[in-house]
């Protein structure tokens, strides 16, 4: 039998190990006579202490941690916002944990509960759904509305970069826990300890907490044995995915076994309202940035379209129906050449069919030459952003349809429009002018029934990758 590595924990004796956690021990209550090292029925565990490992770990960390504060910024603000709007008081929420080797330090966190959630988890103490040591209520009712949202993205865990740069904690590692609660584990179950906190580790990936706590525990002892450079990159690969589904937290994983529709609908609401308050704060938020940050790019274009066409309008107004099938004037800068409309009654028959069943023409030649570069490049609707400012459009969501279009979409329409347009959406990064218009119209359903963060957010990502490649453009 392997001897057990011994450690200080902070802990009083080895003989108030052996009482506290008689169990894992074999003992008897009451017993306090001291053990010695061979009596622990467990095999000691031994972290990756090499050097080189180490200091990368340490210096991505630090890389890592500030790049994440200054690039998250925006969602830190936008954040902040959403939580003072729905729970009027502090930001964060700071708590006593225990990091490597026991040391205690105060984790930060958005604050996910309302103010008085300490007191009231001792009433809710008999409804805990975990085993061991950790107390997780799936539909827990301290939680707040956005507190919901946040918890299911993990963007509450974000002000932990703080923590990671002050060398508290590490991007990859096993969950810190409460200092209340590391006091109940086991000695066994302390040799979690012996390696630093992280944001992610096997666990947030493999199930969190849809596991128990006694696989939870195995998942950080094999992470322990298998520290090392490869498996940090791979762990860190396999939480985006996890963060993006929601697969594996507090409420990614929830079955409706045992629960009424009703509940279930609520909670649904719920989560959806979370996700609309997330979304029109972010809205503003990035228009507001974005407009400050083209202005350079829309004076030069601006100044491009005027020696190119000098009767030219800058800014191109276009009636469009928007939210509820309301209709609002939508901005482009100008990308066709003067009486484009004019222009489009002389177009021989054919182009005049192509143009009535897609509303569109592959080689338009109504379309200036900047015309034709800001389209590719997707620079002409940037101007686009006041209507997200104005709360006419969101950054994602369907292409607002043309009034000319009223007809075409049908018994569509209704249904199309009951989320606000966007400036980007499915359409735009799968196919875009490359589909026809029934697809235009399938593809905006298939986004108002799989809408939310995770989708939003491989959207923006895939549209970036569009606008490079020019992929769909005209």
């Amino acid at each position: 039998m392997q001897q057990t590595q011994q450690y200080d924990l902070n802990t009083d004796s080895t003989a108030y190990e052996y009482s506290q956690y008689k169990d894992c021990l074999g003992g008897k209550p009451g017993d306090h006579k001291p053990v010695r090292e061979s009596a622990f029925p467990f095999p000691a565990l031994m972290p990756n202490i090499r050097l080189g490992y180490r200091i990368l770990k340490r210096g991505f960390d630090i890389l890592a941690s500030l790049c994440g504060l200054i690039l998250l910024s925006p969602v830190f603000l936008v954040t902040a916002i959403m939580i003072y709007l729905d729970d009027p008081g502090p930001v964060f929420f700071l708590q006593d944990r225990n990091g490597l080797n026991g040391k205690v330090f105060r984790i930060i966190k958005f604050r996910s509960m309302v103010l008085n959630a300490p007191e009231q988890r001792f009433e809710l103490e008999t409804q805990n759904e975990l085993d061991g040591p950790t107390f997780k209520i799936k539909n827990d009712p301290r939680v707040t509305r956005v507190g919901r949202f946040l918890r299911r993205t993990s963007i509450d865990e974000l002000p932990q970069l703080v923590n990671i740069l002050l060398g508290q904690m590490s991007v990859v590692g096993p969950r810190p826990l409460p200092t209340y609660e590391t006091a109940r584990l086991s000695a066994l179950q302390r040799q979690r300890l012996l390696v630093k906190p992280g944001l992610t580790c096997y666990w947030q990936v493999s199930g969190r907490s849809d596991t128990s706590f006694e696989e939870w525990m195995e998942y950080d002892f094999r992470y322990i044995r298998e520290q090392g450079i490869w498996t940090d990159l791979k762990l860190l690969l396999l939480t985006f995915p996890a963060v993006i589904s929601g697969r594996g937290g507090v409420l990614g994983k929830q079955t409706t076994a045992g629960c009424s529709t009703h509940n279930t609908e609520k909670n649904e609401k719920k989560q959806h309202a979370g996700y609309l308050l997330f979304k029109r704060t972010s809205d503003i938020v990035c228009s507001m940035l974005g407009l400050l940050l083209s202005v350079p790019i829309l004076l030069a274009v601006a100044v491009a379209i005027k020696i190119e066409t000098p009767k030219n309008k800058v800014i191109f107004r276009q009636p469009r129906i928007g939210l509820n099938g309301t209709e609002f004037f939508c901005y482009k800068l100008t990308s066709m050449v003067p009486d484009a409309e004019k222009l489009l009654e002389e177009l021989p028959e054919e182009e005049k069919e192509e143009f009535a069943q897609n509303f569109k023409l592959k080689n338009d030649p109504r379309i200036t030459k900047v015309g034709r570069f800001i389209r590719k490049t997707s620079i002409d609707e940037l101007p686009q952003l006041w209507n997200v400012l104005a709360g006419q459009m969101s950054l994602v969501g369907p292409r607002p349809p043309l009034l000319v279009e009223r007809e075409a979409y049908g018994t569509h329409l209704a249904k199309v429009m009951s989320v606000r347009p966007g400036i980007t959406g499915y359409w735009q990064v799968h196919g875009r002018s490359d589909t026809d218009f029934s697809e235009r119209i399938r593809m905006a359903e298939y986004y108002i029934d799989h809408q939310g963060i995770g989708m939003d957010i491989r959207i923006l990502f895939d549209t970036v990758k569009a606008v490079l490649t020019g992929a769909g453009a005209l």
